[in-house]
Formats: structure tokens, sequence, C-alpha cells
């Protein structure tokens, strides 16, 4: 369907990455490795959030990032924010989510929002992680006000385009959006609206996930287990579990779940 939008073919100063690697994708089938991981991975990822279950994370992740950048935080940042926003679409609170996935952040270097005075504390926001830190801190500094939200991403003096699209995509996971006179004057609109029309929203029953903490007094309450499950309207259910340890069979659940980037891609 997006390859008959004649719009998206006119380049608006796109990354030279993902340039670079499409541009060899196309001529020779493959593409040189690279080790960057700008932040045009987690810019791209928000439109796999109503379709990711826990059979179809890995796959849809790795596809996204690998097609263009090779870094591991690329394929970290960006798996986190689509987690993030699959979980903020399910209704669950910022608060919450920054309270699961803290370790993995601080592990990219990235500090909680509550700590951070400026975005461009977290760095110019060029590269994944930083871009995936600053929305964060915008979006717990927004408080759900579309306006203020996307002006604290913007306002640094980095890559303000970028970080203000991730925190709209973000934005766009709990249901705010901007306000309709700016909504009119979107480019591509119309695009937006076709895509609407073709994956109709519905009851949402096809994208809901269920995002539950375990019972006190599970020994997997202790070692920093998350668990979610997402049942299609057709009665499939899926379920994962993400740790920041290790459960009482002893099994490192992160290594598959969170910290598990496709090798040799």
């Amino acid at each position: 369907m997006l390859m008959q939008e004649a719009l998206l073919y006119r380049q608006e100063a796109p990354g030279n990455t993902c340039m670079d690697s499409l541009r060899e994708l196309y001529r020779h089938k493959r593409r040189m490795p690279n080790d960057s991981k700008g932040n045009g991975t987690i810019m791209r990822c928000f439109p796999l959030v109503p379709f990711i279950t826990a059979d179809n994370l890995e796959q849809l992740v790795s596809d996204c990032v690998y097609s263009t950048h090779d870094h591991v935080f690329a394929f970290w940042a960006t798996k986190i924010a689509v987690l993030i926003g699959k979980a903020l679409s399910a209704g669950l609170r910022l608060q919450r989510l920054l309270d699961v996935y803290g370790k993995h952040l601080y592990m990219m270097g990235l500090k909680h929002p509550r700590d951070v005075a400026h975005a461009s504390q977290y760095g110019g926001g060029w590269v994944a992680e930083e871009a995936l830190g600053i929305a964060l801190w915008a979006l717990w500094n927004g408080k759900g006000d579309w306006l203020t939200t996307i002006e604290l991403a913007v306002v640094h003096p980095g890559d303000s385009d970028s970080t203000g699209a991730v925190a709209g995509g973000f934005l766009g996971c709990i249901g705010v959006m901007p306000p309709l006179e700016l909504q009119s004057r979107l480019e591509a609109l119309g695009v937006i609206e076709r895509l609407l029309a073709h994956y109709p929203q519905g009851d949402g029953k096809d994208s809901n996930i269920l995002i539950s903490a375990p019972a006190r007094g599970d020994p997997a309450t202790q070692q920093g287990i998350f668990r979610w499950s997402a049942q299609s309207s057709r009665g499939h259910q899926s379920a994962c579990s993400i740790a920041a340890g290790t459960a009482d069979d002893g099994r490192l659940r992160w290594s598959t779940s969170i910290w598990g980037p496709t090798v040799g891609r």
C-alpha cells in the first residue's frame, strides 16, 4: 500500500546510514556492516506497536533495526521503545514502565527522568538511546499535554526534530493527539487517513495486551520478573517473561526477552 504513495518517495534530509544501507541492499542484495546506532531505528519503530506479540517481537524489531543499523544499542533502544509503546497503549502508567525497564535504560546510560533537569543532559539525541531518553523525559514532564511534551522534546541544541518525532510516537500510543489546527497542516495527512482506513482500529481486541506483575510472595517478584500476555479476538494467546534477574528455576530471562538481538543479519 505505501509503495503507491508518491509523497513518500520525496527525500527530506534522511540519515546517511539509512540511505547508504538501503542503497547497498537495493544494488547488491546485501549491505556492508556498520557500527551505527543513529536514531533512525527508533524514529521508525512506532508503526510496529499495534502488531507486536510475544511471538513476533524479536523478528519485527530485528527487521526494523538491522535493515540499516548494526550497533546493539540501536536494537536495545528500539525494542524497549516498542515495548513501552505497547504497554502505554494498553493503559499502563509511565511510572510503572520506568520502574520495570529502569535497569535496562540505565545499562544504556539513561537516568530516570526525575533525575534529569534538561533534555540536553541525555546528549543531543543523535543516537538511538539518547533520542529514547529525551523522549521519555519529555513524556514524563509533559504530563499528558501534547504541546508541552513536544516543546520539551524539541527545545534543545541537538537533533530536535527526531526527538520530537519519538516523543510524538509515545503520545500517540497513549491516545494524545495534536491540536486539530496542527493536524490539518500535516503534509502527509492523506496518507495517514488512508492507512487508518486500511487498518481499522475496531474494538482493539486484536492488539489488546494485558500486562501484570507477579503476585506478592511469588519468587519471581523478588527477581524483577515482568510478565505480559497478548490475546487476539480469535482466542490465540501468547505470553512473555522479561526480567532483570533470574527466576526461581535459575534461568536468565532477559537474555532472550530483552537482550536478544538477532545476530548475523
